[in-house]
């Protein structure tokens, strides 16, 4: 009798021990799809902001005092919203390395900035590259050589394929820009649950107010 209470007690054990893996494997598949579905919502939320801070930052660029501001302060503009914060650092263009533009020098002192391995090798590539076809991204560098994502990202920073010239070389006539400036927009989207995502455009803005959409997109980059 003792042997047939033992031999029950072992299989309730084991019964009790395979509910309580499924009960673990199934919290853990629960938990996946939440996280997943939050990441979705933060993503298509993260979307939205990113774009308002776009459409802001054009707006503000056509007052003079708030381009000010956002050029030769460097101040951020700031959207806040429920559990998230975008800020928007702009550059004018005129300011950035242009890759298909500039000298070996200026190259090279980029490399140096942006701790990139084997510079001059680098700088030989991007040349030779651009000799070929110019850059018509700024992502486009990376596949010349591969960087860091330290350096990809203050490349992208500090670089542009548009020097802004008020009259473009041939190989710019298609981009023409109608009169506008020309800048880059760095966004940052941070939400209180941690996710973040990091979007640099380059614009330009229509000197003539009737063309509908106050700027056109050149150049967009992610980064997460």
């Amino acid at each position: 009798m003792s042997k047939h209470k033992g031999a029950v007690l072992i299989l309730v054990l084991w019964f009790l021990a395979l509910v309580s893996v499924l009960l673990m494997k199934l919290t853990a598949s629960v938990a996946t799809a939440q996280k997943q579905a939050q990441w979705q919502h933060d993503a298509a939320r993260s979307a939205y902001l990113l774009n308002q801070g776009i459409v802001q930052s054009v707006r503000q660029l056509s007052s003079k005092k708030k381009k000010a501001e956002l050029l030769r302060l460097a101040k951020p503009l700031r959207i806040s919203q429920k559990g998230a914060l975008v800020q928007v650092t702009v550059k004018s263009v005129r300011e950035l390395v242009d890759l298909n533009e500039a000298e070996r020098s200026v190259l090279a002192q980029l490399a140096q900035k942006c701790v990139i391995a084997n510079a001059s090798d680098w700088v030989n590539k991007a040349v030779s590259a651009r000799n070929v076809r110019p850059f018509r991204s700024v992502s486009e560098i990376a596949a010349i050589a591969p960087l860091s994502m330290r350096s990809s990202r203050c490349v992208s920073n500090q670089a542009t394929v548009w020097s802004g010239l008020s009259r473009p070389v041939s190989h710019r006539q298609s981009l023409h820009t109608g009169g506008g400036d020309i800048f880059k927009l760095v966004l940052n989207d941070d939400f209180v649950d941690g996710y973040h995502q990091q979007l640099q455009v380059t614009v330009v803005t229509h000197a003539d107010k009737g063309q509908g959409k106050p700027y056109r997109i050149l150049d967009w980059q992610e980064f997460e």
